[in-house]
């Protein structure tokens, strides 16, 4: 379904240069297929571990049987409601994150993540106590089978200790700089020497950099919120925060 939209989101925007399937558009030059794999390699390597664990994971309580493999699984699946609740709420933050430190409201930013994080926290140990004390309850839900049932209910006891790591995991994880836009570099020729000028966006989201010489010889640098399909509605005594560029 992902993939459906996108496609007709490209199709329907195929007059934007930046969006586009067209093969003469693909571009190994200005380092564009290493800035790709710097992107995706990590999510690509963290999707690929995950699934090479559980390989190694169903067969190792394959040995068990049929029972015990099914009981893991449902366990594991009903563990995921404190992983991705977490990851969420982890995720979310960005955005304010990014707005707050723009508008130099670093204490708001700071009591942001402090907040983020308690609310992680405190719903991840509550999901461990609930866990353990009604396992058998949860993987009832999902699977009657009386050895499937057993079999998950000690796997389910195990996996509940997971979900507070989750919620630090997360939080170190989504709020540190590697999730926020890469500085960009402006070389400034001057003939005799020469200034290069990083900057950086301190946004999550989609952004816009452009440098232009002008007639003057002057370089003009501007790099903020994509403006492409961006709105936003301001209501009467309400303000926007841009995002800071550093």
């Amino acid at each position: 379904a992902a993939l459906i939209y996108f496609i007709h989101y490209i199709l329907k925007h195929r007059d934007n240069p930046v969006l586009t399937l067209d093969p003469k558009d693909v571009s190994l030059k200005e380092r564009i297929p290493s800035e790709v794999l710097l992107i995706g390699l990590p999510a690509a390597l963290s999707t690929t571990l995950s699934m090479v664990s559980n390989i190694f994971a169903n067969a190792l309580v394959s040995e068990y049987g049929s029972a015990a493999v099914a009981g893991m699984g449902v366990a594991k699946k009903v563990n995921t409601l404190a992983f991705n609740t977490t990851m969420g709420l982890t995720q979310g933050v960005l955005p304010f994150i990014g707005y707050t430190y723009g508008a130099r409201q670093y204490k708001r930013m700071s009591e942001g993540i402090r907040f983020t994080g308690i609310v992680a926290m405190s719903f991840c140990l509550t999901c461990t106590v609930v866990f353990r004390v009604f396992s058998s309850g949860w993987i009832s839900i999902f699977i009657q089978e009386e050895n499937s049932v057993r079999w998950g209910t000690e796997f389910m006891s195990v996996l509940a200790f997971a979900a507070p790591l989750s919620a630090g995991t997360y939080l170190l994880k989504n709020v540190t700089k590697d999730n926020f836009n890469k500085p960009v570099a402006v070389v400034i020729d001057r003939n005799v020497w020469s200034v290069v000028a990083f900057m950086g966006v301190v946004y999550s989201g989609n952004f816009f950099a452009q440098a232009e010489v002008t007639q003057h010889k002057y370089t003009r640098a501007v790099m903020g919120i994509n403006h492409f399909d961006f709105n936003w509605l301001l209501e009467e005594g309400e303000e926007f925060a841009a995002p800071e560029v550093v």
